[in-house]
């Protein structure tokens, strides 16, 4: 079925290579200048070897890996899933920014919210998981709401992500909310294979934002926000 696929996807591409090069074409259609773009989130490795895209083959929207000479390394149905970003850490793992509309139960003041989630596709080892998502992790809600860029240690790699924390009580479970309502997320340092995770900093009420080094995995800086004044200030760690 992936062939399939990946010969129509190839059939796209000249079919779309023939026409741009064809100068003396008509201009399309004024309805197509509303359509979205044959292929979206073209992002190419770091090694600039392989690279990935989202397509629409046969009515279906498919995301594709491939290397640059044009072999298929992978390939995923995305069905009603918002792409909203896509980007690399190193060559083998490949990070997918989704969103989706869900249903809300009656105790909540809005009958649908998007919530966000980051799908890592380890291409080595032919794996894919959800960040924060699994029958059995109790302990961050399974939504991502920040990806804060990923590092390599000792030949391994690491994602930092946003999420929400439970805090426990007699009561059960409960996400760490300001006097405002607004829920406190911690930052997590993300294992890329096995999709294990520790917390790498605990949120604060001030703190709306993180930047982590590319290189070592610290935070170097916070975006804090006073509410009181309304003043916002990015913080190096070392003051913050």
């Amino acid at each position: 079925m992936v062939r399939g696929l990946w010969a129509l996807a190839a059939a796209w591409l000249a079919a779309t290579s023939v026409q741009a090069a064809s100068v003396a074409s008509p201009p399309p259609p004024v309805e197509d200048y509303g359509k979205s773009p044959g292929m979206q989130n073209v992002t190419p490795s770091p090694s600039g070897q392989r690279y990935a895209f989202v397509t629409t083959v046969g009515g279906k929207r498919m995301l594709y890996v491939a290397t640059t000479d044009n072999k298929p390394i992978d390939a995923a149905s995305l069905g009603p899933t918002k792409v909203e970003q896509v980007w690399w850490a190193g060559d083998d793992h490949l990070l997918v920014a989704y969103s989706n509309t869900v249903n809300l139960g009656m105790e909540f003041t809005v009958s649908k919210h998007e919530l966000g989630g980051v799908v890592v596709m380890d291409l080595k080892h032919r794996k894919t998981f959800s960040v924060f998502a699994g029958p059995y992790q109790k302990s961050v809600a399974q939504t991502v709401v920040g990806s804060f860029g990923a590092v390599e240690q000792k030949g391994h790699w690491y994602g930092y992500f946003a999420g929400y924390g439970y805090e426990f009580d007699r009561g059960g479970g409960y996400v760490k909310t300001t006097a405002e309502g607004r829920l406190i997320a911690d930052l997590f340092k993300v294992d890329l294979d096995t999709g294990d995770f520790t917390v790498a900093v605990k949120g604060q009420e001030d703190v709306y934002d993180w930047l982590v080094s590319p290189v070592t995995g610290e935070v170097v800086a916070r975006v804090r926000f006073n509410q009181r004044n309304g003043d916002w200030k990015i913080v190096a760690s070392r003051w913050s």
